[in-house]
């Protein structure tokens, strides 16, 4: 795996939307999930703008029939961003 850079809680600005990237959202305090021992979730995808202008991580598609599964929407002040060099098919 070949990294860029590694963003530690950027603002919305730092985000360098269009590349690969494995990011690291943190697990809500107090929830289910964080009571049961979650602390955090890695998603490995493209950053993009979400809908309403968020942030998010598109995943890679699941099967060979290019179905892309739904944005990820994040806080990139609470995330950490492992920029990915190259395009996301290579670290499939």
């Amino acid at each position: 795996m070949s990294v860029i850079e590694v963003l530690d809680k950027p603002s919305a600005g730092q985000v360098p939307f269009g590349k690969p990237a494995l990011v690291e959202v943190p697990e809500e305090f107090w929830t289910d999930d964080w009571c049961n021992g979650l602390r955090s979730r890695t998603y490995l995808g493209d950053l993009c703008h979400h809908v309403e202008g968020g942030t998010c991580v598109q995943p890679a598609p699941c099967n060979q029939g290019m179905n892309h599964p739904p944005c990820i929407p994040f806080d990139p002040a609470r995330a950490k961003i492992t920029v990915l060099n190259g395009r996301l098919g290579d670290y499939l």
